[in-house]
């Protein structure tokens, strides 16, 4: 029940990501941001 009542609040914040310039998501620090690309690319980070 939960998934079906989430899920069209999360399309639309897709789709506000995917084509809306002007919308802003919360910020992530930079050392959260390198974290995040290193495991997505599968590295570790020394």
């Amino acid at each position: 029940m939960l998934f079906t009542t989430t899920f069209p609040d999360l399309q639309e914040l897709r789709h506000q990501a995917d084509y809306d310039p002007n919308v802003r998501f919360q910020r992530v620090p930079k050392p959260d941001q390198l974290d995040f690309v290193t495991l997505a690319l599968g590295m570790t980070r020394s």
